[in-house]
């Protein structure tokens, strides 16, 4: 896809291990700061593990956000949020302008995991036989983006991506075309997961050691979270951040890496991720 229109990123917002706010990315990526790694200790069928996570620390939202709200949200909710709230108060220096024209783009590629699987076991446990064990699995996932929506006041249309590794390139792509296409003026894309237990599980069971070894070819991993926020901004807009620009967005074939694949029994039972 060639850009029609000049796409400016005009606002940027973070939270990952290295902190919340640009200046801790800027700090990470001076190597003037070092990422919040913490051991997360998972029951397996041969006793307790302990592994390494890039955990996101606590996230601050904004005082406007009501604590009763706060307490309601999930983390990955939460890191989304603070992300969207600081990138439109760097590219808007506070409440966009009135009739504005601007969509969101949500990429996860779990989405709000642990938060699905709650649900999926109240269906199992307590509601209609036959009942479909998908019926949360699509509504979960957008409520991200609606309730970025309806929080920040975005009238125009909102996606949530979901497609593993090329989840961010899929979400650029969709608010890109959106602006290519005049349906909007600005698009907010949001990027974002959490660390979940089930995940934490599958990795406590893999055997090669878990340090990032990109060089190689043995499989190896440390888990990590967060949730970076771009403002993509037509060329003319009211503007004065012009961070990058957007010319050209491409999926790339890479080969895959030669890695043995992890599988993980499941046998639907309560509580089976800890003692399969």
């Amino acid at each position: 896809m060639t850009a029609t229109s000049t796409i400016y990123i005009t606002g940027l917002g973070h939270i990952s291990s290295l902190g919340q706010g640009v200046p801790a990315l800027r700090a990470g990526l001076s190597q003037e700061k070092k990422p919040n790694i913490i051991p997360r200790t998972v029951t397996t069928a041969h006793g307790p593990r302990d592994i390494l996570t890039y955990q996101c620390p606590d996230v601050v939202l904004p005082s406007s956000v009501p604590e009763p709200v706060q307490r309601r949200m999930s983390r990955i909710a939460k890191m989304c949020f603070a992300a969207v709230d600081e990138a439109m108060n760097d590219a808007f220096r506070g409440k966009p302008p009135e009739g504005i024209r601007m969509g969101i783009a949500v990429g996860t590629a779990f989405g709000a995991f642990e938060l699905s699987n709650m649900f999926q076991k109240r269906i199992y446990s307590d509601g209609p036989t036959g009942a479909s064990p998908s019926l949360f699995a699509g509504s979960v996932q957008n409520s991200i983006a609606s309730a970025l929506s309806m929080s920040f006041q975005i009238h125009g249309p909102s996606s949530t991506l979901m497609t593993m590794e090329q989840t961010a390139f899929g979400a650029l792509r969709v608010a890109s075309d959106w602006i290519n296409q005049d349906v909007v003026d600005h698009a907010i894309v949001i990027i974002g997961d959490e660390i979940s237990s089930y995940h934490s599980y599958a990795l406590a069971h893999q055997t090669a050691p878990q340090n990032l070894t990109p060089q190689n070819d043995v499989f190896s991993a440390i888990l990590g979270e967060g949730a970076i926020a771009f403002v993509l901004s037509r060329g003319g807009s009211a503007n004065s951040n012009q961070y990058a620009t957007l010319s050209d967005l491409q999926l790339r074939a890479q080969e895959p890496p030669k890695v043995n694949n992890i599988f993980v029994a499941s046998c639907g039972l309560e509580g089976q991720h800890s003692r399969y």
